[in-house]
């Protein structure tokens, strides 16, 4: 097995914001692998097992997370309350056959929600990142409705050229 040269990172601050449904959108157009370096919050169902199910990847596609922290919150605040430290070493991507979509680290900007013309033009050039798309409100969200928004409103080979 080979580490693929070109992870997908998703990324933003805030939670329940569609990082996770973008992922398993965005893994499922690719055939990617997925990873999530530190899952906060494990009663329900974990960002894991979200993207396979939303995104119908299978588990050997999965890697398990290095962190796994009781407290819904953001990675520093659970690790804190859980008195354990992420170590920054221990937060090295997985060798993947496939390109590797990781949840927790800056590659671009995928919008999820209403369309905002400002926010499309404005966030991208202050954080000087690449503006993926935007990823509507989903209702209802299934598979069938992910995939289909996604092949919308992005461009896959954008994302073909990046992982090839």
């Amino acid at each position: 097995m080979r580490h693929h040269d070109t992870p997908f990172c998703r990324d933003r601050s805030d939670t329940n914001i569609g990082k996770t449904v973008f992922s398993a959108a965005l893994a499922d157009a690719l055939g990617a692998c997925y990873w999530k370096p530190v899952q906060s919050g494990l009663d329900g169902e974990t960002d894991s097992k979200t993207v396979g199910r939303l995104g119908r990847i299978p588990p050997m596609r999965i890697y398990r997370e290095a962190w796994r922290l009781k407290t819904p919150a953001s990675p520093h605040v659970a690790a804190r309350i859980a008195g354990v430290q992420i170590r920054p070493e221990a937060l090295s991507p997985p060798l993947s056959p496939c390109p590797l979509i990781i949840e927790g680290a800056v590659f671009g900007v995928a919008f999820i929600g209403n369309e905002q013309t400002d926010t499309l033009e404005i966030i991208p050039k202050l954080g000087n990142v690449t503006c993926l798309g935007r990823l509507p409100r989903i209702d209802p969200l299934t598979t069938d409705t992910l995939r289909e928004a996604f092949r919308v409103h992005f461009d896959l080979s954008c994302f073909q050229k990046a992982a090839a």
